[in-house]
């Protein structure tokens, strides 16, 4: 999909939200990123809806999916590095080991990041070690970017 947001849309490439990535369309699985954008907009989570920050403090929040996605220009990766819940991390998680399923099945193609087998096992891992930190702190980050199909 390229190095920039332009690239990734003149590519044909989208933001896949489950992955945080821009993602050409044979790797995008429109169930599980739906399921995960319902999950991530309830009111019941810990800091409400869309808990993205740009710093641990919780002082700048990501205001919705579109600037969220456009953290993925850069310039640095401290730029495009993003700062949620133990709570979020592990939907995150949760969701992505049912498209990893999916995949299994034949039903859809992941990306080359999520398709990596040191990310499942950093996801069980997280899973098996839920009560390792609080739920409702930003205790988590990870990096807004471009995934290969």
């Amino acid at each position: 999909c390229g190095n920039t947001v332009d690239e990734a849309k003149a590519r044909g490439c989208s933001f896949d939200f489950l992955s945080h990535n821009w993602v050409a369309p044979p790797c995008l699985d429109p169930l599980t990123d739906s399921e995960y954008r319902e999950y991530v907009g309830g009111q019941v989570r810990k800091l409400g809806p869309f808990p993205y920050y740009l710093d641990v403090e919780g002082k700048h929040h990501i205001e919705d999916e579109t600037a969220f996605s456009l953290l993925a220009n850069g310039p640095t990766l401290a730029d495009q590095h993003v700062y949620t819940t133990r709570e979020e991390h592990l939907a995150h998680c949760t969701f992505l080991l049912r498209r990893t399923h999916r995949a299994a099945i034949g039903q859809v193609k992941l990306n080359d990041e999520n398709a990596q087998l040191w990310h499942t096992k950093h996801c069980l891992d997280e899973l098996r070690h839920a009560d390792r930190k609080p739920m409702d702190e930003l205790n988590e980050g990870f990096y807004v970017g471009f995934a290969n199909c």
